[in-house]
C-alpha cells in the first residue's frame, strides 16, 4: 500500500516531540515545496521518525503555504429566474436575509456575567442585506465581456443587539470575558464603544517544555517553564507578560510549576501576530488590505438595543474599483459565512438573422407569373428556416420591404403611399425559382404619418419578435419587440412622400455608422464596437462594424435568458477535510519514487536498506561493504550529494549511516547546522 505523510505547516505532527530550528537550511531545499524524503520500505522505524523529522521542520519554511479546505455548507436559496437588467433580490432570494433564509444564521442569546447586573443573557440576532446588486449586460456596460452581477457597495452583515449590555464591564474582574460570534467565528471581546471593537487576535493554548508554537512560516520552541516564567526559544517572559518572538507575541496567561519534575509543568499562553487589535467602524476587517480592503467594518451604537456590529462590502460602482462576478463567480463574505454565487443563465439555441439592402430586386404580386416591380430598391430581412419568419399566416425565411409611391402599387395604389411587405415564394406552377411575392401593405396617411403598424413576426423555438414599422418626418422606423426589450432601427433613403421614397441604407447616411441609427430600450448603440446583448437576451453584433456596410446582424435565442444566482450559507467551525491541501513536505518509500522524479531528494538509510541508496552509492552492501564503498565505520555517518539518478536538473542528498543510530545522528545534525549539499560535496563524521 503506498503511504505517503503530507505535513502541513500548520499541523506540526508529534512524531518528533523535540523540534531543533535550524537557522538555516542547505540550497536548493530551503523554503522549497519541490523537496521529497526517501526512505527504505524495509528501514528500521526510526529511519522513518528521523525522515519525518526533516519534513515536519522543513515545512515550516515553505514560502507560500496554500490551503483549499471549504467550509460546510448549511443551506442554499436559489433564484433561477433573474431577468437580464434587473436585480437578484427577486423570488425567493430577499433583500433581508436572516435565520428564516439561512439556518446558520444566529437568533440566540449571548450569554456573559457582566459582574454586576442579574441579566446573563441577551438577545441579538444577524441579518445580511442585499441591495444594488443587478444583472447586467453589454447594453447597461459597454466594457462588460460576458453576463455580470454589479455590486455596489451592496452586502452589509449585522450582529443586531436587541436589548442593551453594559459594555462598561467588559474586563472587570468581576465579569466573565464576553464571547461574541461575527461571521461565524467567535472572538474574545476586550472593549466595545459605540464605533469601535477591540477582540483578541490571538490563539490560546497549554504548553509544556518542547512545545512548537507556529503562526504562518514563523515558529518559536517552548525551551522551559519556571515558577513565574517560560522560556520561549531563548527569551524569558513573566507571568501576565507579552513579548515578541521570532515575529510572535507571545502572552503568558497563567503558569503551573512543578519544581520537582520540571517535565510536568505547564502553562496557558495566548500566541499570534498580535495579542489584540482595535477596529474603528470603517476600518477594514479582519484579513483585508488595510489600502483597498473589499470588506470594512460598519459598528454604530454596539452593545445598546437595536445597534450592531457590521460588515459591510466597501467597493462601489465604478470602473475603478468594481469587481464585477461573471458566470461561475461569486461575492463571499468573509471567512465564506455567505456566499452569493452567480450559477449561471439559462441554456439556449440561438438563430442567426440579418438586415440588409438590394437595390435592384424585381418583385411579383401575389398571383403573377411576371415581375411587376423591376430593379427597386429594397430592404431584405432574412432568417434562419423556412418558417423563422411570419406575415399573418404566411411563412417564410425572407421578407422585403418597397415604398410604392402614389402611382406605384404593386396590387393597388394609396394616395399617400404605401410600404409593401414581400416574401420569399416558390412558384410551383412555372418552375423552382425563389421568387419574392407580394403578401400585404401598410398606408401612409394624408400628411405622410403611419403609426408604429405590425408588419411579421420573427419565430424562433419558444421566441416571438414582432416586427413593426412606423414612419414620422418622412422616415421609416423599424422596431422589434419582444416581452422585455424594443429595438429601434433607422432607415434611410429618399424621404418618404406620396411621390417618391426608398428604403437604401441605415441612418442618414450610406455606409457610415451614427450613434441613433439603432437604440434599445432608449439606449444608443448605433457606433458600440463589441457584441451587444439584450435583456431579453438577443445578440446584437458588433453594431458600428456591420452599420458602416449597411447590414445588421443579430441571433435570437430559442427562449428568454435568465440568471440563476445562489445565496449560500457555510459554517467557519466545520471544515471539509477531504478537501484540504495540505502544503509540505512528502515522505515516500524509496519504491514510490517514481511519481516523484521531478523532485529534489534527500534519501535517508544506508545502502541495504534503502534502494534509491543503492543506486546513489553503486552497492547494495551492509556492514563492511558499506564501509569499503564509503569509508564509513561503525559510530560514523556519510552526507554526500549527487545528481538526482531521475531528473538531470535535480538533486538527491544521502544521509546514511553505519547503522540506524548513526543515520538518526546525522539527520539531528543535518537539521541543527545546515551542512554543504553542492553536488560532489562529501562529508563523514
Amino acid at each position: 500500500m503506498k503511504i505517503v505523510k503530507y505535513l502541513a505547516v500548520m499541523f506540526i505532527i508529534s512524531i518528533c516531540l523535540t523540534v531543533v530550528v535550524a537557522t538555516v537550511y542547505p540550497e536548493p531545499f530551503m523554503g522549497r515545496a519541490n523537496t521529497v524524503l526517501v526512505v527504505g520500505r524495509n528501514a528500521a522505524l526510526s529511519d522513518g521518525a528521523a525522515a519525518t523529522k526533516i519534513a515536519t521542520n522543513l515545512a515550516s519554511y515553505l514560502i507560500v503555504p496554500k490551503t483549499t479546505s471549504e467550509f460546510v455548507e448549511i443551506e442554499r436559496v436559489t433564484e433561477d429566474e433573474i431577468g437580464l437588467g434587473g436585480t437578484i433580490i427577486s423570488g425567493k432570494i430577499n433583500p433581508l436575509l436572516d435565520d428564516n433564509d439561512l439556518s446558520h444564521m444566529i437568533d440566540g442569546k449571548i450569554r456573559w456575567d457582566d459582574g454586576e447586573s442579574t441579566e446573563d443573557e441577551y438577545n441579538v440576532h444577524e441579518e445580511i442585506t442585499l441591495k444594488d446588486m443587478n444583472i447586467i449586460t453589454s447594453l447597461d456596460d459597454e466594457d462588460l465581456i460576458d453576463i455580470a452581477i454589479t455590486n455596489d457597495q451592496g452586502i452589509s452583515y449585522r450582529l443586531v443587539f436587541e436589548e442593551d449590555l453594559d459594555t462598561s464591564n467588559i474586563g472587570d474582574d468581576d465579569a466573565d470575558p464576553l464571547y461574541i460570534t461575527i461571521l461565524g467565528i467567535e472572538y474574545e471581546v476586550e472593549d466595545l464603544d459605540s464605533d469601535s471593537i477591540t477582540v483578541s487576535t490571538s490563539e490560546e493554548k497549554l504548553i509544556r517544555k518542547g512545545d512548537t508554537l507556529i503562526v504562518g512560516g514563523a515558529s518559536v520552541i517552548i525551551d522551559e517553564i519556571f515558577d513565574d516564567y517560560v522560556q520561549i526559544s531563548g527569551v524569558l517572559i513573566e507571568e501576565d507578560h507579552s513579548k515578541k518572538v521570532n515575529g510572535i507575541t507571545v502572552r503568558v496567561d497563567d503558569v503551573a510549576f512543578y519544581p520537582d519534575d520540571h517535565n510536568k509543568s505547564k502553562a496557558i499562553v495566548r500566541y499570534g501576530n498580535k495579542i489584540s487589535e482595535t477596529y474603528d467602524s470603517g476600518d477594514a476587517y479582519i484579513g483585508e488590505d488595510e489600502d483597498e480592503p473589499n470588506w470594512v467594518w460598519d459598528i454604530n451604537d454596539a452593545g445598546l438595543s437595536g445597534g450592531y456590529i457590521g460588515v459591510t462590502y466597501d467597493k462601489e460602482k465604478t470602473r475603478e474599483k468594481d469587481e464585477l462576478v461573471y458566470s461561475g463567480e461569486s461575492y463571499k463574505l468573509p471567512n465564506d459565512f455567505v456566499e452569493i454565487l452567480f450559477e449561471g443563465v439559462t441554456e439556449t439555441t440561438y438563430g442567426d438573422f440579418k438586415l440588409s439592402f438590394e437595390g435592384e430586386k424585381d418583385l411579383w404580386n401575389s398571383t403573377s407569373s411576371s415581375a411587376v416591380q423591376k430593379d427597386v430598391p429594397v430592404l431584405v430581412i432574412e432568417g434562419l428556416g423556412e418558417d423563422s419568419l411570419r406575415i399573418g399566416a404566411i411563412e417564410t425565411d425572407t421578407i422585403y420591404l418597397y415604398y410604392a409611391d402614389m402611382n406605384g402599387g404593386t396590387e393597388e395604389n394609396n394616395a399617400n403611399g404605401s410600404i409593401e411587405i414581400f416574401y420569399e415564394d416558390i412558384n410551383r406552377d412555372v418552375s423552382d425559382k425563389v421568387r419574392p411575392r407580394y403578401a400585404d401593405k401598410v398606408d401612409m396617411d394624408a400628411v405622410g404619418f403611419l403609426a408604429e403598424t405590425d408588419i411579421a413576426v420573427i419565430e424562433y423555438e419558444d421566441t416571438e419578435i414582432v416586427i413593426s414599422i412606423a414612419v414620422q418626418n418622412k422616415t421609416a422606423t423599424l422596431i422589434f419587440t419582444d416581452e422585455v426589450s424594443e429595438m429601434f432601427v433607422e432607415l434611410g433613403g429618399e424621404e418618404l412622400t406620396n411621390l417618391l421614397g426608398t428604403f437604401e441604407y441605415f441612418g442618414s447616411e450610406k455606409e457610415d455608422a451614427e450613434p441613433l441609427e439603432l437604440s434599445i430600450d432608449g439606449v444608443n448603440i448605433g457606433t458600440e464596437e463589441q457584441k451587444i446583448l439584450t435583456h431579453y437576451g438577443v445578440m446584437i453584433q458588433s453594431p458600428d462594424s456591420t452599420l458602416e456596410d449597411d447590414e445588421l446582424q443579430f441571433s435570437v435565442p430559442s427562449e428568454r435568458i435568465y440568471a440563476t444566482v445562489s445565496v449560500i450559507g457555510r459554517d467557519p467551525t466545520q471544515i471539509l477535510s477531504n478537501v484540504t491541501e495540505e502544503i509540505g513536505i512528502p515522505v515516500v518509500y524509496d519504491d514510490e519514487t517514481g511519481s516523484y522524479s521531478d523532485m529534489d531528494m534527500i534519501v535517508v538509510g544506508g545502502s541495504c536498506i534503502n534502494t534509491v541508496a543503492a543506486k546513489l552509492l553503486g552497492t547494495s552492501g551492509c556492514g563492511e561493504d558499506f564501509t569499503s564503498k564509503t569509508g564509513v565505520k561503525n559510530g560514523q555517518y556519510l552526507l554526500e550529494t549527487f545528481d538526482s539518478p531521475y531528473s538531470s536538473d535535480k538533486i538527491a542528498t544521502l544521509i546514511a549511516g553505519y547503522n540506524a543510530v548513526d543515520t538518526t545522528r546525522g539527520v539531528n545534525e543535518f537539521v541543527a547546522s545546515g551542512l554543504d549539499t553542492t553536488v560532489g560535496n562529501r562529508v563523514i563524521k
